[in-house]
């Protein structure tokens, strides 16, 4: 890429949905719960996780496989028709249940039909455990609290790796594994500080039409919030002006 097609930079094309999801360590308790639907207790399982940390790419990828189709908290309104009538032909997942817009009536609705065989494998997508979501019916909170319940954890390297790699590429860049081991050893180990990060490069490319190099990469991250000093490894440093050379193209 030359700096001029960097200050022309299109959108990126990023992956979503199924396509977005990385099959690592941070999913591997969350693909075993999803594989096994008849261990659910009522037929339901909450899968909890960071912003950004890849819960709605790992429920597309298993709705994929099962025929299902994913919904929003916001489907669950009056009775949640919709999406009982959707769960009770196959697997379904309703995604940021933690963001008060579901319906207490539909939501209860969807619950006790799972418990009772109506729906095919319920799926909650949300950053707060159930415990936590905003309601003000007492059997409605009994009924959260019992519910099957996994975490994604934190992302290892090569997670990260994949990632960042696929949002540069997104982006038109291809990063090599210098720059993305540069990047990884210096950034929180989240997806959220992935994305941040990159679109820190990104800016700083487009603004200053350069190449993403290390140097560039550098300073991007003196001003991001994704950097994480204590990440570097002992007796590691920058490599000084001498390792400026290009990082993608």
């Amino acid at each position: 890429m030359t700096a001029e097609q960097t200050a022309f930079r299109f959108p990126p094309a990023e992956r979503r949905g199924a396509a977005a999801h990385v099959a690592g360590a941070s999913s591997a308790a969350a693909r075993a719960m999803l594989a096994r639907v008849e261990l659910w207790p009522g037929g339901v399982l909450v899968i909890t996780g960071p912003e950004k940390s890849g819960k709605t790419a790992l429920a597309s990828a298993w709705l994929e496989t099962q025929n299902g189709r994913l919904f929003h908290a916001s489907d669950l309104r009056g009775a949640g028709d919709v999406v009982l009538e959707a769960a009770a032909e196959g697997p379904v997942a309703i995604d940021e249940m933690d963001a008060g817009a579901a319906h207490d009536s539909a939501l209860m609705s969807i619950i006790d039909a799972a418990r009772a065989g109506a729906a095919r494998g319920v799926v909650f997508i949300s950053r707060a455990p159930p415990v936590e979501w905003p309601t003000m019916r007492a059997d409605l909170r009994s009924r959260l609290a019992a519910l099957a319940s996994v975490e994604l954890t934190t992302p290892d390297d090569d997670e990260l790796g994949e990632v960042l790699r696929r949002m540069f590429e997104a982006r038109g860049v291809n990063a090599d594994q210098a720059l993305i081991g540069y990047l990884i050893r210096r950034i929180e180990p989240s997806f959220a500080a992935a994305a941040a990060i990159v679109d820190e490069v990104d800016q700083l490319a487009l603004e200053g039409h350069k190449r993403v190099t290390r140097a560039l990469a550098r300073a991007a991250l003196a001003r991001s919030s994704a950097y994480q000093s204590e990440r570097v490894h002992e007796g590691e440093g920058d490599g000084g002006d001498d390792d400026d050379g290009d990082g993608g193209g």
